[in-house]
């Protein structure tokens, strides 16, 4: 221990022989006491230490972006310091030591900030921006849900029926049956980060575990009194790390909120759909918590755990219950699904998109070999390429150029483009 005990206090010398490690007597609890805490003027000593360097953190925090008089969102620092005991260092002079001891500060503050800021509840961090605060970090409609960071840092959302689409998911039939069903999607952690580059890939102050998308779920989560709209829910295990190696724990939920469906239980009379749900969460966020105090104890005894895999049976088993919760709450008619994509019927409307979109608007999907065209209001439709309507989506913001950067949707080339309009133009809005 180098001269020193493992309260920091300096060692008696020992008896010849023994390493220096037994006092040649042993002293009462009080002269211990006294001994350690060393001659008069020490505490003051240290306290001053202690004072000036709570300076220097709250400059250093103040570099890294803290608002004077912010109060900070990280509590305590765990810093290297180095202590000369040479007699001669004071003529040498402190300046390396100092300077080694500002560099490490602002750097272990630097992190200790990006981990405690990563986190915002309902939302997802954009290392783009390196903050959840932007606007980047929530998706733009009811009906998206997050599908993983772009190769610099950018969070990016896909609406639920493309991402079913995306997974040949057969399910997405189910979505618009007459009485229509909510399903869910487990989705790796790995997934969501695959795309990440160069220095955000091996940025981990933020990580995703692994999520649940459970959709289309009704806007009153099944209570019987809400809207007619329906929402996309995700449920994400997340891990945040801070300096020093502290790491946490959570659940996070996008597209609503524990006080949102503990509103819609309470209007339930604490029944039904949402009761269930808010049931699932809270029991969710419990066993999420032993799994992190798990882990803590594990890293402290030198046997990490693999908590990404430690995660997948319990968001598995969030997959199965989530479409448990609503089955029998899809209240939605197949009229109501098809008045919410444009006031009529969607085969009218995409019809109607398709024979208006210019050819720079058609794209052939690589995968499904099939004809999307890009409609006004980010509306899309999907067709065969003898013109049968297929399905009707709604796509965010950046979503079709994504897929074209990803060479999935190409434009039509002039024939194919030309045959399409004739097929089209043979088509009934009822086929």
């Amino acid at each position: 221990m180098n001269g020193r005990d493992q309260r920091g206090g300096a060692r008696p010398p020992g008896r010849p022989g023994t390493g220096g490690g037994l006092p040649e007597a042993t002293p009462s609890a009080d002269g211990a006491a006294q001994a350690h805490a060393g001659p008069p003027g020490s505490q003051q000593r240290a306290a001053r230490v202690l004072e000036d360097l709570r300076i220097l953190a709250r400059e250093a925090a103040e570099r890294a972006g803290l608002a004077k008089g912010e109060r900070s969102p990280v509590e305590a620092l765990v810093i290297p310091v180095v202590v000369s005991l040479d007699r001669d260092g004071a003529t040498r002079g402190t300046g390396p030591e100092a300077e080694r001891l500002v560099r490490d500060l602002s750097a272990r503050m630097d992190e200790a900030l990006r981990g405690a800021g990563a986190y915002r509840p309902g939302r997802v961090h954009c290392f783009q921006c390196g903050s959840s605060e932007c606007a980047h970090g929530v998706p733009a409609s009811p009906t998206e849900t997050f599908a993983g960071w772009g190769a610099t840092g950018k969070p990016e959302w896909i609406d639920f029926a493309n991402l079913l689409i995306e997974r040949a998911d057969a399910r997405i039939d189910r979505l618009y049956a007459p009485s229509p069903e909510v399903v869910a999607v487990w989705m790796r952690g790995r997934e969501l980060h695959g795309r990440l580059l160069g220095a955000f890939s091996r940025d981990r102050s933020f990580a995703v575990l692994g999520q649940v998308v459970a959709g289309l779920i009704p806007g009153d989560f099944g209570a019987g009194r809400g809207p007619d709209e329906r929402l996309v829910v995700t449920l994400q295990v997340i891990e945040t790390r801070f300096a020093g190696g502290g790491r946490r724990l959570r659940l996070n939920l996008l597209g609503t909120t524990l006080d949102d469906v503990s509103a819609a239980s309470e209007g339930g009379g604490g029944r039904g759909s949402a009761e269930r749900l808010r049931r699932l969460i809270i029991a969710a966020r419990q066993r999420l918590d032993v799994l992190g105090r798990a882990a803590a104890v594990a890293e402290r005894q030198g046997r990490p755990l693999d908590v990404e895999s430690e995660a997948e049976p319990m968001l598995l088993h969030l997959k199965g219950e989530m479409e448990r919760v609503f089955r029998g709450a899809g209240h939605r008619t197949r009229h109501a699904v098809e008045r919410h994509l444009d006031g009529g019927r969607p085969t009218d409307t995409a019809l109607m998109d398709a024979r208006r979109a210019p050819v720079e608007r058609l794209r052939f999907d690589e995968e499904r070999k099939t004809v999307v065209v890009l409609g006004p209001r980010g509306r899309a439709h999907v067709f065969s390429p003898d013109g049968r309507h297929v399905t009707s989506l709604s796509l965010g913001p950046a979503e079709a150029e994504r897929k074209g950067g990803r060479s999935r949707w190409r434009p039509l080339t002039g024939p194919e483009a030309e045959a399409f309009s004739k097929a089209i133009a043979q088509r009934s809005p009822s086929g």
